[in-house]
């Protein structure tokens, strides 16, 4: 027997917004996920590729920290957070250079 959990509306809102937030990422990856990685990076500088690698990190690190969050898991209690600590590392050289 199928039976249906209302959900409160701050809920139902925050639901929505989750939603949203990966419907954006997702048609904001989707030019860079549907070119050739190597064409792509033919055309790059070696500063803009380690921008790009660094972006794409910290993306899929933040994806799956917001997957753990929808399973009820803390992603401040799960290596995941190593991960992006080490990604902002990089993303500090890269700024370091850049300047």
């Amino acid at each position: 027997m199928d039976s249906v959990v209302a959900l409160p509306e701050d809920v139902r809102e925050q639901l929505a917004r989750f939603e949203a937030a990966v419907a954006s990422v997702e048609v904001g990856l989707e030019p860079l996920l549907a070119a050739d990685r190597r064409d792509l990076e033919a055309q790059l500088t070696p500063l803009e590729r380690a921008k790009v690698h660094v972006t794409l990190a910290n993306a899929v690190s933040t994806l799956f920290c917001m997957y753990l969050k929808t399973v009820g898991l803390d992603p401040a209690d799960h290596a995941v957070k190593m991960e992006l600590e080490r990604v902002e590392l990089y993303r500090a050289k890269v700024d370091k250079i850049k300047a």
